[in-house]
């Protein structure tokens, strides 16, 4: 997906360069179409992040359209074996999330176009995410072996496939019937929880044309957004053991796949709060 951005970014770069005039102005005017991805110079991981794209039409020397495009995605996969010989202990972890979003907007520069541009301006936001997760492992039991007379080990999987959500686990103590501290697991599948949303946005920033046709700048809004969080579906597959004797008076151990579903309802939820891009805004303008 990085590289699809990559590409319409340079596609669209290009037909700006090829249909700007010689005589153009030296800082946006009417008519006039800006591109913006986010720049980092310092950053660790990238310098330069097509995760949000943003585009700008002025439709006249003060007021200017926007459009904005987001795309973000994470993947947790890892799968371990602490010991070969006993499968009980391996389990593997597969968790995928992806959040598209697009916004749509005005801006209004009270000092029009020059060096120094500040401006305000609003957005009407629409994001959705999903995500979904898959938990694998194995449950040890004992299986009667006549040929041995003796019991002998046997792992079955234990699988828990998760839509709309991750799962998180946390431990915390809480008292027996003696008043002993003992520990106790607590399960939770809030995590990265899948939604979509709607929002509303105020913006305020400035751009600084540094050079012809190429301008830096900072943001800030604050914004209110409604989510509304999906419902989380769980399903859980395992075996279930049973041993009986039979009219031979032998043993006889019987494996059963079972399969539980639950689910957590969905709910909505709204915020306010204020946000500033961490990034600097690189922009071409043509």
């Amino acid at each position: 997906m990085e590289r699809f951005l990559i590409v319409l970014f340079l596609v669209c770069l290009s037909f700006g360069v090829h249909a700007q005039s010689v005589e153009s102005s030296p800082y946006p005017a009417k008519k006039s179409v800006m591109f913006e991805v986010n720049f980092k110079p310092f950053g660790k991981d990238e310098v330069i992040s097509f995760k949000q794209l943003r585009g700008k039409y002025w439709i006249g020397n003060r007021t200017v359209l926007r459009l904005g495009f987001e795309y973000d995605s994470k993947t947790n996969e890892s799968s371990e074996s602490l010991f070969d010989i006993a499968p009980r202990y391996k389990y593997s972890i597969t968790e995928n999330t992806a959040l598209w979003g697009v916004s749509i907007g005005f801006e209004y520069r009270p000092l029009g176009s020059r060096k120094v541009s500040p401006y305000i301006g609003g957005d009407l936001t629409y994001r959705v995410k999903s995500s979904e997760a898959l938990y694998e492992s194995f449950t040890h039991f004992s299986e009667w072996d006549s040929s041995a007379e003796t019991d002998r080990d046997v792992y079955r999987p234990d699988t828990y496939e998760v839509k709309n959500g991750w799962r998180s686990q946390s431990v915390e103590y809480c008292r027996d019937r003696n008043g002993w501290k003992v520990p106790e697991v607590v399960t939770d599948y809030d995590s990265e929880r899948a939604f979509s949303a709607w929002g509303v946005a105020l913006v305020g920033g400035v751009d600084i044309n540094v050079m012809k046709n190429v301008y830096l700048g900072v943001e800030i809004g604050l914004n209110h957004e409604i989510r509304e969080f999906d419902k989380v579906e769980i399903s859980h597959a395992y075996w279930e053991k049973k041993s009986y004797y039979s009219s031979y008076n032998s043993k006889v151990t019987v494996f059963t796949s079972k399969k539980e579903e639950s689910s957590r309802p969905s709910y909505s939820k709204g915020s306010t709060k204020l946000y500033c891009n961490s990034a600097i805004r690189l922009g071409f303008w043509f």
